[in-house]
């Protein structure tokens, strides 16, 4: 690797030798061991490369790309999260107007009606396939 780009830095040199007037492009061509033909050939080649390198680039780093599958995994967590705080919220605000005795209480009602609903079979749709 390193010897060719040896090679290329030569001929960088040279093709500038000739854009400033301080090589003619048949001397340039013989010190290469090519023809002029395509000593012209790498002269455009090289002076392409050169604009090409010279263009503006957009500003920053380049974008990242996008995981679709990280995305949808972050935006259900940020859901869950969301989920979670509203249900500490709720129940610090039934805390603070519930007494004990009113969440005992509010606990066994639920109990009896889940045990109800499993008894009668109350949580199944007209089909017969359970409620979700």
């Amino acid at each position: 690797m390193a010897g060719s780009d040896r090679q290329a830095r030569r001929r960088a040199a040279i093709i500038i030798k000739v854009q400033s007037g301080q090589m003619t492009a048949t001397e340039a061509a013989n010190e290469l061991g090519i023809s002029r033909k395509s000593y012209y050939k790498w002269e455009k080649r090289g002076l392409e490369a050169l604009l090409g390198a010279m263009s503006d680039r957009s500003p920053g780093r380049p974008a990242v790309p996008v995981d679709s599958e990280k995305e949808a995994m972050a935006q259900s967590l940020a859901e869950a999260e969301r989920q979670l705080l509203l249900a500490e919220q709720r129940a610090e605000i039934r805390d603070y107007f519930l007494s004990e005795d009113d969440l005992a209480l509010m606990k066994r009602v639920s109990r009896v009606l889940r045990e109800k609903k499993r008894l009668t079979g109350t949580d199944r749709d007209p089909d017969g396939a359970p409620e979700s």
